[in-house]
C-alpha cells in the first residue's frame, strides 16, 4: 500500500474547517466527548457503573441527555432506565465497523474507489458518547401487541455481500515507457479487491431461504478494476445463465448494478465472467452484493438484520429458524426507533412480532439476549 498517511492526515485536518459531511460540525465544543472504539458488529451493552467510573459528573446528567455518534451521525441507543439509575441498569447500542466511505473522500471521484465495504485506514470505527439538550435517537420499548394482527409480510429483500480484502490495488495504469505506472494519487479503482486474475473466474454465493413466489426482480452489484489499457469484451452468468455482456476500453474500474430473474438462483449460486476476446487484461474484484426475496426463516441464527418495507399500518411477522435458547428474543427497529420484546416460542414454532404503525421502512434486527450482546 502506498503510504498515505501524510495525506489523510491533512484532510482530516482540513474537515474542521469545512462544512461537509464528516467534518467537525457534529461537536458541540462546550461538551465532554467519550471516545468508544469498536472491533466487532454486536449489540453492545455498557452498565451504568461503567460509565459513571469513567465520566465524572455522569451522575448529575439527565438520561434524556445521552447521545451516540459514529461518522457525525447521531445513533439511537436504548437507555434502560428514566429517572435515577441503579447498579443493574445500562445503555445499549448495535455498533458496526467502519467502511470505505470516509476513505472515499480522499480520492476525486469519491464514487471510483474499489471497495466501499472495506477501509484501508482501519477496521476499528470509534463511537462517541456525549450529551445534548433537546430530542436524542432513542429505541423505545413498545408493546408486542398481538392481539390484532393483519396477515403476515410473507418475504424481504435480503442482502449477501462478499467483501474482497485479499490484496490492495492501486488503481487504473497507463503504459509509460516499458511499463504500466499508476497515479500517486488516490484513483480510480485504488483499494481492497481479490487476488488479480485473467477470465474465467468463478466464485460461490450462497442464497438460503428463497422466496420464489414473490416474483420480484433480483440484483448483483459487484465493482470489477481493469489491469491495462485495452479492449474488454465480458460474458456474465450466474448459474450458466447469462445476465450480461459488456464491451468496453481502458483500465479503470467498472460499477456493474444488473437486474435478473429470481429464478436463475439456487440455494448455491456460482457467478462466473469470463472474456470473450483472445487478449485481455488482468482483473480485480472489489465485492458482490447479491440482493434476492428471502423468507422469514433465519437458518437457526441467534442474530439478524433484515429490511422490511414499509405500508403505512401496523405489519405482522413469523419468522422460522431463530434460536432464542429458551430466552426472549429482541427486535430493533432502528430506523423508527422501537424495541419490541417477544416470547420465545415452543420448538418448532415461530417467533411472533407486531410492528407498530411506522414512518419510514424498517431497518430490522432481532437477537437473542443470553446471546449476543458484548459488555
Amino acid at each position: 500500500m502506498k503510504n498515505k498517511l501524510f495525506l489523510f492526515l491533512l484532510w482530516m485536518m482540513s474537515q474542521g474547517h469545512a462544512q461537509a459531511p464528516f467534518g467537525n460540525e457534529w461537536i458541540d465544543y462546550t461538551k465532554p466527548h467519550f471516545r468508544i472504539p469498536i472491533t466487532q458488529v454486536a449489540l453492545y451493552r455498557i452498565p451504568y457503573n461503567t460509565l459513571l467510573a469513567a465520566i465524572p459528573g455522569l451522575g448529575g446528567i439527565n438520561a434524556a441527555e445521552y447521545a451516540l455518534y459514529n461518522n457525525g451521525v447521531q445513533i439511537p441507543i436504548y437507555i434502560s432506565w428514566t429517572g435515577t439509575p441503579i447498579n443493574t441498569d445500562y445503555i445499549e447500542f448495535y455498533g458496526k465497523l467502519t467502511n470505505g466511505v470516509v476513505d472515499s473522500k480522499l480520492y476525486l471521484k469519491p464514487d471510483k474507489i474499489l471497495n466501499l465495504n472495506a477501509s484501508f485506514v482501519s477496521d476499528t470505527t470509534m463511537y462517541y458518547l456525549t450529551f445534548r439538550n433537546g430530542v436524542n435517537k432513542r429505541l423505545t420499548t413498545v408493546i408486542n401487541d398481538l392481539s390484532v394482527i393483519p396477515a403476515k409480510e410473507n418475504w424481504f429483500y435480503h442482502t449477501t455481500l462478499i467483501s474482497f480484502k485479499n490484496l490492495y490495488n492501486l488503481g487504473k495504469r497507463v503504459y509509460f515507457g516499458k511499463d504500466y505506472i499508476s497515479h500517486p494519487g488516490y484513483d480510480e479503482g485504488e483499494g481492497f479487491g481479490n487476488t488479480p486474475f485473467f477470465p474465467p473466474f468463478s466464485t460461490s454465493i450462497s442464497t438460503p431461504f428463497i422466496n420464489f413466489i414473490a416474483a420480484v426482480p433480483c440484483k448483483l452489484d459487484f465493482s470489477l478494476l481493469s489491469y491495462n489499457p485495452a479492449n474488454n469484451k465480458l460474458n456474465i452468468s450466474l448459474n450458466s445463465n447469462t445476465i450480461k455482456d459488456t464491451t468496453f476500453f481502458g483500465s479503470f474500474i467498472v460499477n456493474f448494478s444488473i437486474p435478473f430473474n429470481v429464478n436463475f438462483l439456487a440455494t448455491n449460486n456460482n457467478f462466473t465472467l469470463n472474456t470473450l476476446l483472445a487478449l485481455s487484461s488482468g482483473y480485480s474484484i472489489g465485492y458482490f452484493r447479491l440482493t434476492y426475496p428471502r423468507d422469514f426463516n433465519f437458518g437457526n441464527a441467534n442474530n439478524f438484520s433484515f429490511p422490511i418495507k414499509n405500508n403505512g399500518f401496523k405489519q405482522y411477522v413469523e419468522i422460522n429458524g431463530f434460536s432464542t435458547n429458551i430466552s426472549n428474543p429482541i427486535l430493533l427497529d432502528f430506523t423508527n426507533g422501537y424495541r419490541i420484546i417477544g416470547t420465545a416460542p415452543p420448538v418448532g414454532t415461530p417467533v411472533k412480532f407486531a410492528l407498530p404503525v411506522a414512518a419510514f421502512d424498517r431497518d430490522c434486527f432481532l437477537y437473542n439476549e443470553n446471546v449476543h450482546i458484548l459488555h
